[in-house]
């Protein structure tokens, strides 16, 4: 009678006990392969965009390399990927190419339609790479959209806004997608200055905060003597 009382919470119990241990070896595999398939994404991505490109590179110049040799030559998509930005980099340090690569970019700019395409993305590329006139200049932070809440965005310029105020141009990327966001006319007195290089804003934006520094300093905007922010010319 004994048996037959404790037989219905005995299977009860077992299946429990099944149930259990066949938790653990599943959160053990599931744990695991979020932090490989985590691990694995980026290769992923990179390899998907670069065949990608490879193929379509291929696609378009194969048809004008069978006909001038007479086949079909393997790995040519990787060629021109790889190829060509090395040959107009060569170019871009070597005198002539200077002056080649100059005429070419002004022949662009003249292009009707093409010429509008061309500087935006000109200007696009040299404010990513940092530095130079038309680059990010500083990291900075400033409240938005309300008070209280802060968001980081790049330094661009400083213009005179009316006859004498000082007016920072402060550009706030969009994650995960840098190249769109909002351009801001900020008082510099409410602009603070921080640690964080351009190159780590950009990735802490392409991955949506998740490679973003576990400390950010920052401070209020070093001016020189003049009045000036330090590595930013008014204008």
């Amino acid at each position: 009678m004994r048996g037959m009382a404790e037989g219905p919470g005995g299977e009860e119990g077992g299946r429990r006990g099944i149930r259990g241990n066949w938790r653990v070896p599943m959160e053990f595999m599931r744990t695991r392969f979020l932090v490989g398939l985590g691990f694995l994404a980026p290769f992923i991505i990179t390899w998907i965009v670069l065949d990608f490109l490879i193929d379509f590179l291929r696609d378009v110049t194969q048809p004008a390399f069978v006909d001038f040799f007479g086949r079909n030559i393997p790995g040519l998509g990787f060629v021109i990927l790889i190829g060509v930005p090395l040959i107009f980099g060569a170019l871009a340090l070597h005198f002539v190419g200077v002056r080649a690569m100059a005429t070419l970019e002004a022949t662009a700019v003249r292009v009707p339609l093409i010429g509008a395409i061309f500087t935006v993305s000109h200007q696009i590329v040299s404010a990513m790479g940092g530095g130079g006139q038309s680059g990010f200049r500083k990291v900075v932070t400033i409240e938005y959209p309300r008070k209280g809440i802060w968001s980081l965005g790049f330094l661009t310029r400083v213009i005179t806004l009316g006859t004498d105020e000082k007016i920072a141009l402060v550009y706030i990327p969009t994650a995960p997608t840098p190249n769109s966001g909002n351009m801001l006319l900020v008082p510099i007195s409410e602009v603070m200055e921080t640690d964080m290089s351009v190159n780590e804003l950009m990735r802490t934006v392409l991955s949506a905060g998740v490679s973003s520094p576990a400390f950010i300093n920052r401070r209020p905007l070093s001016l020189t003597s003049e009045g000036e922010i330090e590595g930013v010319i008014a204008e």
